[in-house]
């Protein structure tokens, strides 16, 4: 889930086929990637591509 940072809204979900689903881990770098980590399924990682308005 996004969460807005100030409020703790949810904002939105991230899904897509091939997903892991909910990970034990999670980290983000500079780019604004994130990387997610499940212990019995490995690591994936969600390159950033801009962001929608909330809703979308």
């Amino acid at each position: 889930m996004v969460v807005n940072r100030k409020t703790l809204e949810i904002v939105t979900t991230i899904q897509g086929k091939g997903m892991l689903g909910g990970g034990h881990q999670i980290a983000t770098d500079s780019k604004g990637d994130i990387y997610v980590a499940a212990t019995t399924r490995g690591l994936q990682k969600l390159v950033f591509k801009g962001m929608s308005p909330p809703g979308r």
